[in-house]
């Protein structure tokens, strides 16, 4: 199946990026200007009813990008940036690109 990629702009509200029977493929994400030390990449993954399979945290670690197998049942896929300390850190938007 031919690979597609789109541009996100994701801060720290979720963002429904994929939708479809994606159970079993990969998804990927590259953020641009990301500072691990203040900010983490958290995805999440609905079935087609629109119900929480699994969240992930942090996913990137100290990266800026991160490939994921999508867990059975995947539909949705869910993704958000937010600040790691959101009593000091403030809100960002980031732009990201997203591949499946």
């Amino acid at each position: 199946m031919p690979l597609e990629s789109r541009p996100w702009q994701l801060d720290s509200k979720w963002t429904r990026v994929v939708s479809g029977n994606m159970g079993g493929r990969n998804i990927a994400i590259q953020v641009q200007d990301f500072n691990s030390a203040l900010y983490q990449v958290d995805i999440m993954y609905e079935n087609a009813a629109g119900r929480e399979i699994k969240t992930e945290w942090n996913i990137t670690g100290v990266f800026s990008d991160k490939t994921v197998t999508c867990p059975s049942g995947t539909f949705f896929v869910k993704y958000r940036i937010a600040p790691r300390f959101g009593w000091v850190t403030g809100e960002k938007i980031f732009n990201a690109t997203i591949t499946w």
